[in-house]
């Protein structure tokens, strides 16, 4: 057998294993999600959520037509879920449960890239079991965050290790977008609560809080201008 041959088997040879486990870890999720997605209510964070879906919809901007401690970006890939699947909360479910598939399968690929395929799976596994199961499967903004984090982390490794330089670009711009993704516990006012004069005057949980966000906002940026420079030098 040739060498290129012998190559081009290996590579078959990965890309099925690595299919079947996918595959695997899909029928998992699928197999716990769609009996589950539709069942149960919160009326706390997901119905403010999908109502502040429907007012950007409508034209409006979070934080300058309403209030809310979720981060902006999250009602608008909400309100894109409803421009594409409808208004309904049966929507906001659908998003959730496209959302729990993705995270395994990132995680997956993430793992997949330092190790082998038996390790990489069990690392996948338990997130088929742990977390948005429990939050009845809403596509709050942490799991709209953690997702974009692992999409980023995922570019960024076939970036370095498949050496494809140009990667670094959209892993820059996934970091900085999952950043607005991200919740912040900071209470300016903007909380119900608040409203009513019994906002959180802490001083030490608004400095943590202040000192979490410019770590973040510096993370984001250091990452994105170091994904843009090695991005220059590929095309240069």
């Amino acid at each position: 057998m040739s060498t290129i041959a012998e190559r081009n088997f290996k590579w078959q040879s990965w890309l099925g294993a690595d299919f079947l486990c996918v595959v695997f870890l899909v029928v998992i999720c699928l197999s716990i999600g769609l009996p589950r997605f539709r069942c149960g209510l919160d009326f706390t964070d997901e119905g403010l959520l999908a109502y502040g879906a429907e007012r950007v919809t409508e034209g409006q901007m979070p934080n300058r037509d309403f209030v809310s401690l979720q981060p902006p970006f999250s009602f608008y890939t909400v309100a894109a879920a409803f421009k594409l699947l409808g208004k309904s909360l049966l929507s906001l479910r659908i998003f959730g449960l496209i959302i729990y598939v993705l995270i395994p399968l990132f995680v997956y690929g993430i793992a997949r890239n330092v190790t082998t395929k038996p390790l990489a799976l069990a690392a996948a596994i338990p997130t088929t079991t742990l977390g948005i199961p429990f939050s009845y499967f809403g596509p709050f903004a942490a799991w709209q965050g953690i997702t974009a984090a692992l999409v980023a982390a995922f570019i960024y490794l076939r970036a370095i290790l498949g050496g494809h330089s140009l990667l670094g670009l959209p892993a820059g711009i996934m970091t900085a977008f999952s950043v607005f993704l991200l919740p912040f516990d900071c209470d300016c006012g903007s909380h119900t609560g608040s409203q009513a004069g019994q906002g959180n005057s802490d001083p030490a949980t608004k400095a943590q809080a202040c000192l979490r966000m410019v770590g973040h906002w510096s993370i984001s940026r250091n990452f994105t201008m170091y994904s843009l420079l090695v991005a220059g030098r590929s095309v240069a």
